[in-house]
Formats: structure tokens, C-alpha cells, sequence
């Protein structure tokens, strides 16, 4: 152990902390327009059917290509980082996803669209997880957290952003300058990557990716959030078939991954690790929640309480500082009350801040929304920053490279269930109360709410000196706070 320890920073130098800031924003920048690409593009649903002359509820197979090549696709990333170095495959990435937004920007039909939008999945899939992962590897321990910290906001701050930003594109451009967002963002990610991303680091060893498990995760990923994704536009036995052969396929991953010997997702380290185990099954549950809302809280503020789009951005905006204010104090909050008691006290806060909503209707006034919505920005970014950062508390560097894959695909795979969930909650809700009623949303923000209250309640069995070892350390070489 202690040589795996010592084997990083051994075999390739740390860069300096400017660099490694620069490192760390070109890496968040990186996951904002992937993040911001994927949430907007729903805004423009309605405009580009008409464009295309198809029915609004068809423009979802755009959404389902690109996220079931972005789940497929992204256990590739730390294989492909090792054979061709990081910077060359984070260069390549963002070029081809500017490329492939140009292709969806010009596009003339719904099969041209959906091509394009899988190019673009699968160019995400290879450039947020490298760009996180050369921070993770070369942040020493003491400065985890706030490198954490900093790589999160992008999640959340991108759903917020998308509302109001699409709304804006949509009624005074057109659907297109969606994709064309992309492009200066491209340009000087890639210029930037080529001036401060270390051009190799050191194999080990596997020259070639496990494709049995390849072939069974994409599998899986393909039936899950296909048949997840397509739940209410398509009939009953096509959906069960569906997910009945992803639950199987999955199955069968879950049986290769713990007997080969170097798996495509090493879920051996769920097991090895407490910490990263409860990010991945407690924090699986808490993202779904939270990841739920952006789908969630714009249609609600228009369709059920009957907003304006101008009131609806405005309210989604206030969430977002929320998300935005805590960030300059959630490393001291860390630190004093620890991990496990944020995981518990936040996450019943957080649940509640969900449970709320069911109080609310028409008449609630505008200040009380943006009351409630300030509370749960704040709790939602402390809730992610808490088990973003705990994921890598106890992991060696050798072991890194392998949980980063491991935590992004459960992050795709959460995001799914998540608007799962609230898709349905919708539908059910919808049927018992009528469609676009403020009772047929209260049943989403339950079931939201219930899933938050019983991660935190899981998260009690955990040891309070859980993720100790970062907590110790009050310095690195990274601030951020």
C-alpha cells in the first residue's frame, strides 16, 4: 500500500498550484457545457419538432441517443486516458462535441439529429471524466476538498442556468444558436487543454479495455435508460421487455465485473472502501432526488402554478444562488461537522425542502417560492459537495482512476432514474388529479422527498469518523473557498 502510494508521485511531477487552478477550471468549464448542452436541448424540444415536421414527443429519441451513448461509452474514458494521454484525449473530445453541435445546429431531419446528438454523447463521454480525473490525480489529499468543491458547481449550476438561458434562445434567436453556444466554448477549451493538460501519465499495464464487459454494460445502459427515457411514450409490454432485459444484462455485468480480474468498472472498490460505498448507494439515491428538480421545478412553476417564463427563470435563478452561495463555505462546514453528520442533518433538510413544495399552490406568494427555492439551492450543492468529495476520501491514487469512471457512470445512471422518477410521480399524479394541476406535481415533490429521507436515515449506520482523513488536513494545493 505504501508504494502504491507513493507511486504517483513518483512517476509523473505535480503540476504547480497556478496550474493546477488552471487544470481545475478548464475541467469544470468542460463538465458546465456538457451539463448546460444537456439540459437546454429540452427547452428547444417543441421549436426543433416543428422545424422537423414531427411530433414533439418523437424529438426525445435526440435525448435518449446522446445519454445512452454518454453511459456506454464513459467506463472507456480511464482506458483511454492511459493509451493516449489525457491531453490528447480531452482535445479530441471537445473538438468532436463542437463538431457534432455544429452537425445538430444543422441539421435538416430527425435521423440527421439524433446521429449528431450521438457523436456528441459520445465525445462527452471521453472529455468530463479525463478532465476530472487529471485533477483527482494530481490533488494531493489535504486539497480535496476544495477541488471537490470547485468540479461540482457545474452540475448544479447548469440545470439552473437552462431554463431561463433556452427560453431566452428559443423566443429571440432560434433553436440552433442552442448548439452554437458550444462553439467558442470548444475553441478555447481546446487551446486551453493544449497549454495546461500533462500530455501522459503512467499505464498500468492493460492494453486492452474488457470488452465482454463492454458488450453487457452497453447492453444494460442501452435497455435501462432507453426503456427509462421512452416510459411514456410507449406501450406497457415494449417498456417491461425492456427493462426486464437491462435488469438482467445488469445482473450479468454486476457477476463479470466482481470475477474479472480488470473490469471495466471496478465495483470491487463499493466493498473495499466505506466512504466510496456510501457515495455510490446512499449517494445514488440523493442524486436521483436532486437531479429530479430541474425537470421537475420549471414545469411546475408554468404549467402548475401558472408562472410566466420570465417569473419561471426568475425562480430558478434565486436556486441557483442558492447553489452558488454556499459554496464559499461549504470546505469550513465540512471540516467542523464532518461528513456523516452533513450526510444525515442536510439530507433530512434536504428531503424536507422537497416535502414543502406539496404546500405550496397559486396562491403562495412570489417570496415564499424564492424562499424555499434559496433553502434548497443551499441544501442541494452541500448535499453534492458532501458526497462528491467522500467518494475519494479513502481511495489510493492507483485505485483513483478507476473510482472516477466508477462515480460518473453511477452520476449518468442517477440523473436517469431521477427524471424517471418525477416522469412518473407526474403521470401517476396527473390521472388521479388532472393534467397540469398543482395535486398532480405535489405528488413528485413526495416522492422526491421520501427517497432524500431514506438516504439520510441509511446514512446513520455510518461511522461518524467517516472521511476523518480529509477533514484533518486544512491545507492543500488548491483553494477555492
Amino acid at each position: 500500500m505504501i508504494a502504491s502510494l507513493a507511486a504517483p508521485a513518483e512517476s509523473e511531477s505535480r503540476p504547480p498550484p497556478k496550474r493546477m487552478r488552471a487544470i481545475a477550471l478548464l475541467a469544470a468549464s468542460a463538465m458546465f457545457m456538457e451539463s448546460l448542452d444537456g439540459t437546454i436541448v429540452a427547452i428547444a424540444l417543441p421549436a426543433m419538432a416543428g422545424h422537423f415536421r414531427v411530433d414533439a414527443a418523437d424529438m426525445h429519441v435526440g435525448i435518449t441517443s446522446y445519454l445512452i451513448a454518454l453511459a456506454v461509452l464513459l467506463p472507456l474514458s480511464n482506458w483511454a486516458a492511459e493509451q493516449w494521454g489525457p491531453r490528447r484525449v480531452f482535445v479530441t473530445a471537445v473538438g468532436l462535441f463542437t463538431l457534432a453541435s455544429i452537425a445538430c445546429a444543422a441539421s435538416q431531419t430527425l435521423l440527421a439529429f439524433a446521429i449528431a446528438r450521438l457523436f456528441q454523447g459520445s465525445a462527452a463521454a471521453m472529455m468530463t471524466p479525463v478532465g476530472r480525473l487529471v485533477v483527482l490525480r494530481h490533488t494531493e489529499k489535504s486539497g480535496l476538498i476544495n477541488a471537490v468543491a470547485l468540479l461540482t458547481w457545474p452540475a448544479l449550476l447548469a440545470p439552473a442556468v437552462a431554463p431561463p438561458l433556452g427560453g431566452l434562445i428559443v423566443e429571440h434567436l432560434s433553436w440552433q444558436w442552442i448548439f452554437f453556444l458550444n462553439l467558442p466554448l470548444g475553441f478555447f477549451g481546446i487551446i486551453a487543454a493544449l497549454r495546461v493538460l500533462p500530455p501522459r501519465w503512467p499505464s498500468s499495464g492493460q492494453s486492452r479495455p474488457d470488452w465482454t464487459g463492454l458488450v453487457l454494460w452497453a447492453i444494460t445502459a442501452a435497455m435501462l435508460i432507453g426503456g427509462i427515457e421512452s416510459a411514456k411514450r410507449t406501450s406497457p409490454p415494449v417498456i417491461v421487455i425492456a427493462l426486464s432485459a437491462g435488469l438482467v444484462a445488469a445482473l450479468l455485468c454486476w457477476r463479470h465485473f466482481h470475477a474479472w480480474p480488470r473490469p471495466l468498472l471496478d465495483i470491487k472498490l463499493i466493498g473495499r472502501h466505506r466512504s466510496f460505498g456510501a457515495a455510490v448507494r446512499e449517494g445514488t439515491v440523493f442524486r436521483a432526488s436532486i437531479l429530479a428538480t430541474p425537470f421537475l421545478l420549471p414545469l411546475y412553476f408554468h404549467v402548475g402554478l401558472g408562472k410566466s417564463i420570465s417569473e419561471t427563470g426568475l425562480l430558478i435563478m434565486i436556486g441557483m444562488a442558492g447553489n452558488i452561495g454556499i459554496k464559499a463555505v461549504t470546505s469550513p462546514i465540512l471540516r467542523r461537522v464532518g461528513f456523516q453528520r452533513i450526510l444525515v442533518g442536510n439530507g433530512l433538510l434536504l428531503g424536507a425542502g422537497f416535502a414543502a413544495f406539496m404546500l405550496t399552490g397559486p396562491d403562495t406568494p412570489f417570496v415564499v417560492l424564492a424562499a424555499m427555492l434559496l433553502f434548497n439551492g443551499l441544501s442541494r450543492s452541500m448535499q453534492f459537495t458532501t458526497l462528491n468529495t467522500l467518494a475519494f476520501a479513502d481511495v489510493a491514487p492507483d485505485e483513483m482512476p478507476h473510482a472516477n469512471t466508477l462515480l460518473s457512470t453511477t452520476l449518468q445512471i442517477s440523473g436517469a432514474i431521477g427524471v424517471a422518477v418525477g416522469a412518473l410521480a407526474l403521470q401517476i399524479g396527473s390521472r388521479f388529479h388532472g393534467e397540469e394541476t398543482p395535486a398532480a406535481f405535489h405528488l413528485c415533490f413526495a416522492a422526491i422527498a421520501v427517497m432524500s429521507f431514506a438516504a439520510a436515515i441509511s446514512c446513520m449506520r455510518l461511522d461518524t469518523t467517516i472521511g476523518s482523513g480529509l477533514i484533518l488536513r486544512r491545507t492543500g494545493n488548491m483553494r477555492n473557498d
